[in-house]
């Protein structure tokens, strides 16, 4: 079943991948929203106009219902792009993937396989502003060499992707699968934690590099830990860029909910904005603190 095959290396099986009913406590409890379902013994995906019914037994598939409303002639491109860097063990993976048992699900092959696309002769015009951003961030091109990548730098030197800063290498897979065609208008973008590794100087470009994404057609959904990455967006965005903010949590009977909201200093229940004004108030009282002390 390919979701086990993107989401299940280790543990091959539709247990590993829904609600551990020992361990919640919870029977006959269902979490539901407008686009997933989760119980102890079905998932429930629900996407545009087609949706899955898939029920199970233990690790037995016990049947798959499939709805679909009126067919889509879109072919939308997905692209997701995991928090920990794969592409600079680009060299063997493919290969290896496909002939050895390798604890690395499917998404870092994917990512591995659209990055290593060829470059578009010609890159969409929408898309030319966010490649120049990127070029003069990582101070040159991402290029495939074989199987590995490498930047060539404005100077002529060439430098192996691996002894790029971490940052840099994050944004030198953006360049890459943007240069590529790979993220291109219609996209659908998923980035887990693009923050992480890239120095904080970094982060407003690299959110107006995302929102000219979203204007040039690309759809993107974002996980951060990071106040200050989710509050670039809040600034930046313009009032047409139709953002959307999310905080999941976890109620009374362990059970996953969310809050939404179109404007983040309305997102309640938000943990981030929770934890930046508890540093703020640490600040405060340290420095009323040194001032009663001197």
């Amino acid at each position: 079943m390919l979701i086990i095959e993107y989401f299940s290396s280790s543990n091959p099986g539709f247990s590993n991948l829904v609600r551990n009913k020992a361990r919640t406590n919870l029977k006959n409890r269902s979490v539901d929203t407008d686009e997933m379902t989760l119980v102890d013994n079905l998932i429930t995906l629900e996407y545009d106009n087609e949706k899955f019914d898939i029920v199970f037994k233990t690790d037995d598939l016990h049947s798959i219902n499939h709805q679909q409303k009126v067919k889509n002639k879109q072919s939308n491109n997905f692209i997701f792009i995991p928090a920990k860097d794969i592409i600079s063990h680009s060299k063997g993976f493919v290969s290896t993937y496909n002939f050895r048992e390798i604890s690395f699900d499917k998404t870092y092959y994917d990512i591995i396989l659209n990055a290593q696309k060829g470059k578009l002769k010609k890159p969409e015009p929408e898309m030319v502003g966010c490649l120049k951003i990127l070029e003069n961030i990582i101070g040159g091109k991402v290029e495939l060499d074989g199987d590995q990548f490498v930047v060539k730098k404005k100077g002529g030197l060439t430098i192996e992707f691996n002894y790029e800063a971490e940052g840099l290498k994050k944004l030198g897979l953006l360049y890459r699968l943007i240069s590529n065609g790979s993220i291109s208008k219609g996209s659908v973008l998923f980035w887990d934690e693009p923050e992480s590794n890239i120095n904080p100087i970094m982060a407003p470009i690299v959110v107006d590099v995302l929102l000219k994404l979203r204007k040039a057609g690309v759809q993107i959904f974002i996980a951060t830990h990071d106040y200050n990455f989710a509050k670039y967006f809040d600034i930046k965005s313009a009032a047409d860029d139709k953002l959307k903010f999310y905080s999941f949590f976890k109620d009374d009977n362990n059970a996953v909910n969310y809050v939404e909201s179109e404007n983040y200093a309305s997102l309640e229940n938000n943990p981030l904005e929770e934890a930046d004004t508890k540093l703020y108030d640490y600040v405060v009282d340290k420095a009323l603190e040194d001032n009663k002390n001197e």
